[in-house]
C-alpha cells in the first residue's frame, strides 16, 4: 500500500565486487575486493511527500546505553557499512529503543539492505515489532510465507521488490517466519484523506508539467543576464550533476575549487573535506597489493587460528551481512599476531574502511547545497545578481513541491519565503508564469500540512 511520503536519498553507496575460491581441504582463498567510493545524486532526507512504500521502525532491548556513543561508534560496531549506516543517536533515559530506517522506497536493492539491516539487529539483540508506513493495524505476510514451492515462492517476492510491491520489512518478516511481526503505523482516517489529496495531484501532473519548462526557460534568461561568469559556470556544474552527465568525484572537486576561489572556509564543511580526502587516499592505494597480503594473511592465520576461528572468519566472506566484521577481525588478528608492520598496504586498506565508515551521508549532502550557496553570495557581484540567486533556489523547490519531492526542512524554507519569490519575481520577470500554477496551491498545501501534522505526531 503506498504511504504519504517518501525519503529521497542522496546516498553514499559502496560498490564491491569479490571472487572467492575455496579450494578442496586446504582453503586457499583467492578474491580479488575493490572499494569504491561513489555519491549519487540524491541523499537520505526525510521526505513529506511522494507515492512509495513503507519505512520500518524496530523495537526491543537492542542496543548499548547510547549517552556517551556517538552514532559513528553504533554503525561501524552494528550495521556494516555495505547494507547502512547510523547517521544519527539519541539516549532519552529509557530502557527501549526504537530504530527509525530512512530508506530509498521501491528500490530493490535498498530493500535487500533493510532486510539484512533487520536480521542483523534481530540476530544480535532481538526485535519485538517492525512499524511500517502505508498501513493501519496489524499486518499478516503469512499468504506468501506459506507458498509451500520455494522456487514459486523466491519468484514471487522477486517480482514484487523488482515492481515496488514488497518492502525491506515485509521481506524480513516473509524470510524468518515472523508473518505477524508488522504493524501499520497510520492513523486510517487521516491517511486516506491525503491518500486521496495524492490521486488528485498525480492526476494533474501532466498539465503541471507543461507549464514549469516555460517558467525555468524565462528564469535561465534572467541568470544569463544577471549572474557572473563564476556563477554561470556553477550553475552549468550543478546542471550537468542533476542531469547525470559528469562524475561525482570530478563534481566535487570543482564545486571545492570554486569555493576555495571564493575564500571560503572549508574547515565549515568537514564531511566534505573527509570526502576529498578518501578520494585522494584511494587514489594512493595498490588494490592488488592488497588483495594479495589479504590473501597472505589469511594463509598465516591458517596455522595460528584453531579450525573454529578459521572457519567462522572464512564464512563472513561471502555474506554481506557479515563482510564488516571479517575487516575487523583481520585487522584485529593482524595486531594480536604480531602481523603489524609487515602488511602495509593492507592495513592501509582496513584504516581506509574505518575513515569510510565515519562519513555521514546525511550531513554530506546538506555540507554541499550550503557550501554551493556560500560559494554563490560570495561570487554575487550585485544586489540583482544575490536575488536571482534567490529565485533559482526558490524555483528549484517549486519543482520540487510540485512533483511531490519536497523534503520536510525544504518545505519549510518554501513556506516561509513564498511571499518575497512573489515579489521579486514581480520585480525581474514580465511574463508571470506562475499564475498559471498557482492554481495548483492549495490541494498541495493541503497534503503537505497534513503531512507535516503527522510527522509531528
Amino acid at each position: 500500500m503506498p504511504v504519504l511520503y517518501k525519503k529521497h536519498t542522496r546516498r553514499v553507496l559502496f560498490s564491491e565486487e569479490k571472487k572467492m575460491i575455496l579450494k578442496g581441504k586446504k582453503k586457499e582463498i583467492l578474491f580479488t575486493k575493490l572499494l569504491s567510493v561513489l555519491i549519487t545524486v540524491s541523499l537520505v532526507l526525510t521526505s513529506i511527500s511522494e507515492l512509495a512504500f513503507a519505512m520500518p521502525m524496530v523495537s526491543g532491548n537492542i542496543l548499548p546505553n547510547m549517552g556517551m556513543i556517538s552514532s559513528q561508534d553504533i554503525s561501524a560496531n552494528i550495521i556494516p557499512f555495505n547494507v547502512g549506516r547510523v547517521t544519527d543517536a539519541d539516549y532519552n533515559g529509557e530502557g527501549k529503543v526504537l530504530v527509525t530506517i530512512q530508506d530509498l522506497h521501491s528500490h530493490k536493492q535498498t530493500q535487500e539492505n533493510i532486510n539484512s539491516i533487520l536480521k542483523i539487529l534481530d540476530n544480535k539483540y532481538g526485535i519485538r515489532n517492525i512499524w511500517l508506513e502505508g498501513a493501519s493495524g496489524d499486518l499478516d505476510t503469512s499468504w506468501l510465507a506459506n507458498i509451500k514451492d520455494e522456487n514459486l515462492k523466491e519468484k514471487v517476492m522477486t517480482a514484487l521488490l523488482n515492481n515496488g510491491r514488497l518492502t525491506g520489512g515485509e521481506l524480513y518478516s516473509v524470510q524468518t517466519g515472523k508473518t505477524k511481526i508488522l504493524k501499520g503505523i497510520e492513523n486510517k482516517e487521516v491517511y486516506m484523506k491525503n491518500f486521496e489529496r495524492l490521486n488528485e495531484i498525480y492526476n494533474k501532473k501532466e498539465e503541471i508539467a507543461e507549464y514549469l519548462p516555460n517558467i525555468r526557460a524565462i528564469l535561465e534568461a534572467k541568470i544569463q543576464q544577471y549572474y557572473s561568469l563564476e556563477n554561470s559556470k556553477i550553475h552549468n556544474l550543478r546542471k550537468k550533476n542533476r542531469n547525470g552527465e559528469i562524475k561525482a568525484d570530478k563534481y566535487f572537486l570543482r564545486v571545492v575549487r570554486a569555493s576555495m576561489k571564493a575564500d571560503v572556509n572549508l574547515q565549515n564543511y568537514k564531511q566534505i573535506v573527509k570526502y576529498l580526502y578518501l578520494l585522494e587516499y584511494q587514489k594512493n592505494l595498490n588494490f592488488e597489493k592488497v588483495n594479495k597480503q589479504i590473501s597472505n594473511i589469511i594463509k598465516e592465520l591458517k596455522d595460528s587460528l584453531n579450525y573454529k576461528q578459521y572457519k567462522e572468519l572464512v564464512g563472513k566472506v561471502n555474506n554481506k551481512e557479515t563482510e564488516t566484521e571479517f575487516y575487523q577481525d583481520i585487522k584485529k588478528y593482524v595486531q594480536e599476531k604480531g602481523l603489524s608492520g609487515k602488511y602495509k598496504e593492507a592495513e592501509k586498506f582496513f584504516d581506509y574502511i574505518s575513515i569510510t565508515e565515519s562519513l555521514n551521508p546525511i550531513e554530506l549532502a546538506q555540507e554541499e547545497e550550503e557550501l554551493i550557496e556560500e560559494t554563490e553570495q560570495r561570487f554575487a557581484k550585485t544586489g540583482y545578481e544575490k536575488d536571482v540567486i534567490f529565485l533559482e533556489k526558490y524555483f528549484r523547490l517549486i519543482e520540487s513541491y510540485l512533483n511531490n519531492k519536497i523534503t520536510a526542512n525544504e518545505y519549510k524554507y518554501f513556506e516561509n519565503n513564498r511571499e518575497r519569490f512573489k515579489k521579486l519575481w514581480a520585480k525581474y520577470v514580465d511574463i508571470d508564469g506562475i499564475v498559471e500554477i498557482n492554481k495548483y496551491f492549495d490541494v498541495f498545501d493541503d497534503f503537505y500540512k497534513d503531512n507535516v501534522e503527522r510527522n509531528r505526531n
